[in-house]
C-alpha cells in the first residue's frame, strides 16, 4: 500500500521519477522510453560497499581473526542498501520500466537479499577463519549480482 502511494505521488512530478527523494539523482525520461538502468550511481555505491566490506573480511581472515561485530554491522549496512535497491527496482517495474528478462531480474534482485543473511548466520554459528572467508565471498557475490542487475536491466537476458 505504501509503495503504491509513493508511485502515485511521484507520478505527479512532471518528467521525474526520483525527484521526490532527496539525495538520489533524478532520472529524467519521457513516458515512451524505457529506463536504461537501475540508477547507475546507486548500483555503483552498493557494489563498492560490498567489495570494501568483502576486502575487510578477507583481511580479517588473513590475520586469522573471527568475524566480529563491526564487520557484521558493515554487512548489515550493505543489506540495507540491497533492500533500498529492491524497493527502487520494484518501483521502476511498477512505473513501466522493463528489464531484458523480468524473471531473471527478479531472481537476482531477491536472491541478492538472501546471500548476506546466510553468510552472517554461518559466521555467527561457526566463528572461525573459514566463516570470515565466507563473508568475504558473500561480499564479492553481492557486487557481481549488482553488476548483473545493471546488465539485465539494460537488455541482457542470460
Amino acid at each position: 500500500m505504501a509503495l503504491r502511494k509513493i508511485v502515485e505521488w511521484r507520478r505527479g512530478i512532471p518528467g521525474s521519477t526520483l525527484a521526490g527523494f532527496p539525495g538520489l539523482p533524478a532520472v529524467i525520461r519521457s513516458p515512451a522510453t524505457k529506463l536504461r538502468s537501475v540508477i547507475p550511481g546507486f548500483a555503483l555505491a552498493v557494489g563498492l560497499a560490498a567489495l570494501v566490506v568483502a576486502v575487510w573480511a578477507f583481511v580479517l581472515a588473513a590475520l586469522n581473526r573471527d568475524p566480529g561485530r563491526p564487520v557484521l554491522v558493515a554487512f548489515g549496512v550493505v543489506e540495507v542498501l540491497l533492500v533500498a535497491q529492491l524497493v527502487i527496482g520494484v518501483v521502476q517495474l511498477i512505473e513501466g520500466g522493463r528489464p531484458g528478462n523480468i524473471a531473471t531480474y527478479l531472481a537476482y534482485l531477491i536472491g541478492a537479499l538472501v546471500i548476506i543473511p546466510v553468510g552472517a548466520l554461518w559466521a555467527l554459528a561457526e566463528r572461525s577463519r573459514s566463516s570470515t572467508v565466507i563473508l568475504g565471498i558473500a561480499g564479492i557475490a553481492i557486487a557481481v549480482m549488482v553488476l548483473r542487475l545493471h546488465e539485465i536491466w539494460g537488455g541482457a537476458s542470460v
